[in-house]
Parts: C-alpha cells; sequence; structure tokens
C-alpha cells in the first residue's frame, strides 16, 4: 500500500479523535449546567407577599417562575427588579432563570388627584373576560390562590370562575363586552382583577364626594328569607334593608375583598337615610321602610336613583351595563344591560324590594332573587 495514503489516513483518524474528544467534554459541562439548581430570592422591601407565597425558589437553569405579587399600603408594585436604579433589569413571569438571582419589589408611591373629577377609580374586582388563547394557557397551568382567590401571574391578578348564568329569562344571550365571546352555564373562564371606577355623583372639582359604580359588578339575592322574623321584639320584614343579606355582604365581604386598608382610609362612614321619603315610589308612603344604618358602602334608594341632582330622570340615564364577570356570575342582562338593587323596599309586599329593571324602570321583585346586581354607593375624602 502507499505510505502516503497510510499516512493521511492516520491524520484524519487523529483529527477526528480530538473533535470528538472536545465534543464530548462541551456536552458534559452544558449538561452539568442545564442540571445545577438556581436560587432566586425576592426581597418585598417595605410589602407584604400573599399568604403561603415562597421569598425563595430553587430553579433548574433556564425554568421560569409565577412570581407572587405583594402589597404595600398606598403604593403600586411595579414588579420585581435586581435593584434600585433605572437601568436595573426587570423580571416577569416569562423571563427564563440563568443565575442566581436576588429581586426585589419595586413600588411607586399612590397619590389621589387634588379633587373629584367625572370619574374615580378605586378598589378592584373581577371584571373583564380574558380571550387571549396564549393566557388562558399559561393560567390554567397554575393552581396556586392568594388568599382572595386570586391568580397571580405578569403582576396581575384573575379570577377563574365556572360560569352559572341567569335563568329567569333563558331566551337571554350573554355575551362578553367584546362581543368575541358568548357565555355558557359550566364552562369555566378566566377574567381580570381590575381597578373599579365609579361615577362622581356630587363633589366634582372637590375633596369629597358621593360616588355610585359606573358598572354592575356582580348579583346577590337582597334576602335569604321570603318571611317575616322577630329581632329583639320587633317584626322585621323580608325586605328591611338593615337586616338584609344584601347589607352584610356589601359591608363585610364585598367591601373587604374590594378595597385595601389604605383605601378604606378615603372612605367615609356614611348616615345612609332609609326613610320612607327616599324608599317611595308612588304618592303613599312606604309602610315597609327601615331604620337608618351607618356604612361604609351602600345601595342606592329609590330616590338616589332617580335623583335630578344626580341627573338619573329617565329610564335611559339610570341604565347600567353589568361587566363580563357579572353577565357570566348570574346577572340578569339584556345585551348587557343589567338589573340592579335598590335598597328601598316594595311599598305594596313585605317580602318584594326594588330594582332598577335593565329597561331603566323601577319594579318590586321577590327578595330571594339571585340575579338582582350590585351598583353600590360610597362616600370618600381624599383630603
Amino acid at each position: 500500500m502507499n505510505k502516503s495514503i497510510i499516512k493521511i489516513a492516520i491524520s484524519i483518524c487523529g483529527i477526528a479523535s480530538l473533535v470528538g474528544c472536545g465534543s464530548t467534554q462541551s456536552t458534559s459541562s452544558s449538561t452539568s449546567q442545564e442540571e445545577k439548581k438556581l436560587t432566586v430570592s425576592l426581597y418585598v422591601n417595605g410589602g407584604t407577599m400573599p399568604e403561603g407565597s415562597q421569598t425563595s425558589y430553587a430553579v433548574s437553569y433556564g425554568d421560569t417562575i409565577d412570581f407572587p405579587l405583594p402589597n404595600r399600603d398606598n403604593y403600586t408594585f411595579m414588579g420585581w427588579v435586581t435593584g434600585e436604579t433605572a437601568n436595573d433589569k426587570k423580571y416577569t413571569s416569562y423571563d427564563p432563570i440563568y443565575k442566581d438571582l436576588e429581586l426585589y419589589a419595586k413600588w411607586e408611591l399612590h397619590n389621589y388627584p387634588t379633587s373629584l373629577g367625572d370619574s374615580f377609580l378605586l378598589g378592584e374586582y373581577p371584571q373583564t373576560l380574558i380571550e387571549d388563547e396564549n393566557l388562558i394557557s399559561r393560567l390554567e397551568k397554575i393552581s396556586t390562590l392568594d388568599s382572595n382567590g386570586y391568580i397571580n401571574l405578569l403582576g396581575r391578578k384573575f379570577k377563574k370562575t365556572t360560569a352559572e348564568l341567569a335563568t329567569d329569562k333563558p331566551e337571554l344571550v350573554y355575551v362578553s363586552r367584546s362581543g368575541k365571546t358568548t357565555f355558557a352555564t359550566g364552562t369555566t373562564y378566566y377574567f381580570e382583577v381590575e381597578p373599579i371606577q365609579w361615577r362622581v355623583m356630587s363633589g366634582k372639582n372637590l375633596k369629597t364626594g358621593f360616588l355610585m359604580s359606573e358598572y354592575v359588578l356582580g348579583n346577590s339575592p337582597f334576602n335569604d328569607l321570603r318571611s317575616d322574623r322577630e329581632i329583639d321584639g320587633q317584626i322585621i320584614h323580608a325586605n328591611n334593608y338593615k337586616y338584609s343579606y344584601l347589607r352584610n355582604y356589601l359591608t363585610s365581604t364585598f367591601y373587604n375583598l374590594v378595597f385595601s386598608s389604605s383605601e378604606k382610609k378615603v372612605i367615609t362612614l356614611t348616615n345612609v337615610d332609609n326613610s320612607k321619603e327616599t324608599a317611595t315610589q308612588t304618592s303613599g308612603e312606604n309602610q315597609y321602610a327601615c331604620d337608618n344604618t351607618s356604612d361604609y358602602i351602600f345601595a342606592m334608594s329609590y330616590a338616589e336613583g332617580s335623583s335630578e341632582q344626580y341627573n338619573l330622570t329617565t329610564n335611559e340615564l339610570r341604565q347600567a351595563y353589568a361587566t363580563d364577570y357579572a353577565r357570566a356570575t348570574g346577572c340578569l342582562c339584556n345585551d348587557g344591560i343589567s338589573t340592579y338593587w335598590t335598597r328601598s323596599p316594595d311599598p305594596e309586599h313585605a317580602d318584594n324590594s326594588s330594582y332598577w329593571n335593565y329597561d331603566g324602570g323601577i319594579y318590586g321583585h321577590g327578595v330571594g332573587i339571585e340575579s338582582g346586581g350590585i351598583r353600590p354607593g360610597i362616600n370618600i375624602d381624599i383630603s
């Protein structure tokens, strides 16, 4: 055999051996790096973490984290960052982790405006339907909930809910505000938890005012009892607002879910007028009017809901759209316009209370109906 051919063959084999050896070392190094556990530590920087949330994570190389959403009175959470300067990187649940990290909660001081305008944002509640398939896919993989039952993802909050539509009028169709989704009972949906928009009814250009929610936010029965009962020797009718399920729900469960401790500081305690003058729909007196109450949040009265002062003198002006969440969870709506309870009793029947219909008219309905909407009012002082 030709010696030069043998030398070339040997040289090629040597080169292949060297290349193969180098490749094995690189693969081994890469594998070792990917198997290494990395530590991500979170510092709330004056805030508090949701109950049950971690402050330290052990993650694999290249993994992502569904970061929790901390809270801090009078501040808005802006994200998890690597430090305190403007150039520090912000990490989200989309960012893969490639090294050990110490991340700090970034906060922005929340200041209220110097005076009230036409509307005001305060509190938060599930409202808009999530229709983005990619986001829904991410949400479906998360089972951890915060203390309010919300999913925290990408610095936002979401509510997972199985729809249960109002059954009062089966012929009505419930569609999302975008028009893209027709809600169906038994189907699971996700809704974004968003700031509540309030309409300023009085106090424009001032620091104090009376506000009514712009949209119908949810639904509730007026009362869970349809018969009279005796409390402290007094006969209490089923349409008595003071002892109603609706008032108890608004002033406890709803109030505490919707408003943070700092937001509650600007809501003033109101002497809620429940007199017959505020409850009368007709020329006669309302025999079922109850005692006044002291509340931070309340249902509107018949008088407030038809007030010239608040520009609610026509049926059209009284109509209110329901949020996506309210439509999917049981509010009686027609083309998105919802019914909503007043706190005023029906003047003729002890087991009926008054509510604004989706046509803007006032009607009496059985206190046990669960499809009556919630459109509350509050008084605030931002000074």
